[in-house]
Formats: structure tokens, sequence, C-alpha cells
């Protein structure tokens, strides 16, 4: 094998991991095949992206939920005898509901 390797250019280990691969790829070794691989690879790389976004949306609706509360109703004026809230009347004279 490591004449081999070496002629090959590359380590005798890198040439075991290939055949070992190999061996896999055609059912005679226990463990993923490379299709396999890739697709793990694929979903564990979507899984990632999904958690990134779901952390994204997260973050934007606790920020947004406090930006959403309704402000108080306050009497702030009394304008011919009507009480406004907010000070804001309609504009025929009866208040905004």
């Amino acid at each position: 094998m490591n004449s081999i390797a070496t002629k090959m250019g590359c380590t005798t280990e890198t040439l075991r991991k290939w055949l070992r691969q190999c061996e896999r790829d055609q059912g005679l070794r226990a463990g993923l095949t490379s299709d396999e691989r890739e697709q793990l690879k694929a979903l564990e790389r979507e899984v990632r992206e999904l958690k990134r976004a779901n952390e994204i949306l997260r973050k934007a609706s606790s920020r947004s939920a406090g930006n959403c509360r309704l402000p108080r109703q306050r009497i702030t004026s009394t304008r011919h005898g009507k009480q406004t809230r907010n000070g804001c009347r309609h504009a025929y004279g009866e208040m905004k509901r």
C-alpha cells in the first residue's frame, strides 16, 4: 500500500480512507455511503440555517412585542363638557374609539 500511495502522490492513510469509503459504498463495510454522507451534511446545514432564522425571528418578535403595547387611555382635557382621551377629538366632535 505504501508504494501505491507514493505513486499516487498521497499518504498511506489517505489511500486507506479512500479504500474504506469505497468498500462502504459497495456495501462491503458498515457505515454511511458517500451519498448518505452528502445528504447528512445537507440536512445539518439546513438545520443550522433554520435555527439561525428562528433565532432572528425570536429576537425580532421579542423586540416588537415590547413596542406594540397600547397606550393607556388618560383623560387630559375637557371641552364643552365632554372629556377627551389623550387630548384628541374626532373631526365631528365625538371621541374616536
